[in-house]
């Protein structure tokens, strides 16, 4: 079960009244990519796009709009930056999930590892942090699945790194 999802279950018949993404980075050397995944409340990232002029999406339902996943990847690619050394990663979209409750939703990006050498990463995350002032992003480091670091993020501190 997603944190997400356990945090909502916790509040019953009641809007989350706390807002918070986690982007998990996985360093899989053997396929020499990083797997990103960023998983946020689907009613934030709603709200997120329409802020942006993108409306009725509908995601994770029957009627979700034929450009969803555009928005969804556009909004996240210009919201998460991650470097290697000094190399801005291209992230390709890869694809999304929506949880087992339909009310958080998985997006998951990939990237190469430069010259198959694992570097120092600097992560931008500044997701939901316009739309939310106590907006919290967790980022979480992983080396071949096994957590390495966490970081708790949010719209003045919104970035970190690993070495």
């Amino acid at each position: 079960m997603s944190l997400l999802t356990l945090l909502f279950i916790l509040l019953p018949g009641q809007l989350h009244q706390y807002h918070i993404s986690k982007l998990d980075i996985n360093v899989d050397v053997a396929s020499q990519s990083y797997q990103v995944t960023v998983n946020v409340f689907i009613d934030d990232l709603e709200l997120a796009l329409k802020n942006k002029g993108i409306v009725n999406q509908k995601i994770g339902t029957e009627n979700e709009a034929a450009m969803a996943d555009l928005n969804i990847e556009k909004y996240v690619k210009d919201h998460l930056t991650i470097r290697h050394d000094d190399k801005i990663l291209e992230l390709v979209f890869v694809g999304k999930e929506v949880s087992e409750g339909l009310l958080g939703l998985y997006c998951y990006l990939e990237a190469d590892i430069p010259n198959g050498k694992r570097g120092k990463l600097h992560i931008t995350n500044t997701i939901l942090t316009t739309e939310f002032d106590d907006q919290k992003n967790i980022v979480t480091i992983l080396n071949s699945n096994k957590r390495e670091e966490q970081f708790l993020l949010d719209g003045t501190n919104n970035s970190c790194q690993w070495q």
